[in-house]
């Protein structure tokens, strides 16, 4: 059986994601960050498939050994949040979190990591390990025209994705104007119909050649 981790996103999202997947025959883990996030998870998946993060990181010992530097990695974290906030010594608490990434992809060998974005310190954390090791995911974000496109890159989100350069690629493309109309947006950011989620799992199931 093919495995899957998703890092939290929006709203609900991760959620209905690790629903699809799930009814797809795949076995989803999640982390959940919150106590509240837990419980919701427990309605969709088994609770054994579900780490609560912060009862997951007091197994562990703080460390400050790690074979890649993370402060790139960390890059947004360090720019749109306090992270002296999280922990007194928030890079021996990154590094930690690094080794828990380490540790449950050591034992459960994931073939896939779906995140939103890495500016949350545990998808950036993550995003660290997974390019590391080669282990293959898919990145989330909102589009360019919001709250309605989504990008969906394996390799960076921005400045940093895997798009062509050039205005030919671009100018070949076909964007269905529709998708800008109002009737689509009637939701909050984050609040996804599973209508919207499952062509995201398909591509994946699709190219990944796991259907």
């Amino acid at each position: 059986m093919k495995r899957i981790l998703i890092i939290n996103g929006p709203g609900n999202y991760h959620i209905k994601l690790a629903t699809y997947f799930k009814d797809e025959g795949i076995d989803v883990h999640c982390i959940a960050r919150e106590h509240l996030e837990q419980k919701e998870m427990t309605l969709n998946l088994p609770s054994e498939n579900i780490f609560y993060l912060p009862a997951e990181l007091r197994k562990l010992k703080l460390t400050d050994s790690y074979d890649i530097d993370l402060e790139p990695y960390l890059k947004y974290t360090f720019g749109f949040s306090d992270v002296k906030s999280v922990a007194k010594d928030y890079m021996k608490y990154f590094a930690t979190l690094y080794e828990f990434i380490r540790g449950i992809n050591e034992k459960f060998k994931y073939d896939l990591v779906i995140m939103w974005n890495y500016q949350v310190y545990l998808a950036a954390i993550t995003k660290a390990y997974c390019d590391n090791t080669k282990t293959p995911v898919i990145l989330l974000e909102n589009g360019y025209f919001r709250p309605n496109t989504l990008s969906i890159d394996t390799v960076g989100l921005n400045s940093e994705n895997s798009v062509p350069r050039s205005d030919k690629f671009y100018l070949e493309q076909y964007f269905p104007s529709d998708r800008l109309d109002d009737q689509h947006s009637d939701h909050g950011d984050g609040e996804y119909s599973i209508n919207e989620i499952s062509p995201i799992a398909k591509f994946y199931l699709k190219f990944k050649n796991y259907a």
